[in-house]
């Protein structure tokens, strides 16, 4: 996700390289919503198979985001 989601100009205006630069978000909003993975942007698009485009996250993988982010996305 880092490696489009940082620097100068990060993909979609959404810098990941922080946990606060995350959840300020970007072009779309907010990156995730803390305890919330459904109305988690990262969430949905990861879950959606529509990130990161060229290597969708298995179902494990996605499983691991939704616990990550239910349980307070600590970075």
């Amino acid at each position: 996700c880092v490696s489009c989601h940082s620097g100068n100009k990060p993909a979609g205006g959404l810098n990941l390289t922080t946990r606060a630069l995350a959840l300020k978000g970007g072009v779309s909003g907010a990156g995730f919503a803390v305890s919330n993975a459904e109305k988690s942007l990262i969430f949905q698009r990861v879950a959606a198979k529509q990130m990161p485009p060229d290597a969708p996250f298995s179902a494990d993988e996605i499983a691991l985001l939704r616990g990550w982010i239910a349980t307070g996305a600590t970075w």
